[in-house]
């Protein structure tokens, strides 16, 4: 069978991080232009949402990764809550 070393799940981790960085990053600009924007000022709202949904999925990965399955199977469903509120938040404002 495929085995698979602490090495691999180290790195899985370290691009996690990474990733949850880079998407934090992105969802502050989103918040700074959703309150300075004066044309549109909840344009970026359901964008929050969705990259919180994303942030969330990847905390669930690595929960499960850690082998703390009862934490990740919370985060997955405040993930689908999160999912659910960006959907109506795209209606809302963006159709």
């Amino acid at each position: 069978m495929f085995q698979t070393s602490k090495r691999t799940f180290r790195q899985a981790k370290h691009i996690i991080n990474m990733a949850d960085i880079v998407i934090a990053a992105l969802v502050l600009i989103c918040l700074v232009l959703s309150i300075f924007e004066a044309v549109k000022p909840m344009f970026f709202f359901p964008a929050i949402f969705y990259l919180g949904f994303i942030m969330n999925v990847l905390w669930c990965i690595k929960h499960f990764l850690n082998g703390r399955k009862a934490v990740g199977t919370a985060t997955i469903m405040l993930s689908l809550v999160m999912l659910a509120v960006a959907v109506y938040a795209t209606l809302v404002f963006w159709v």
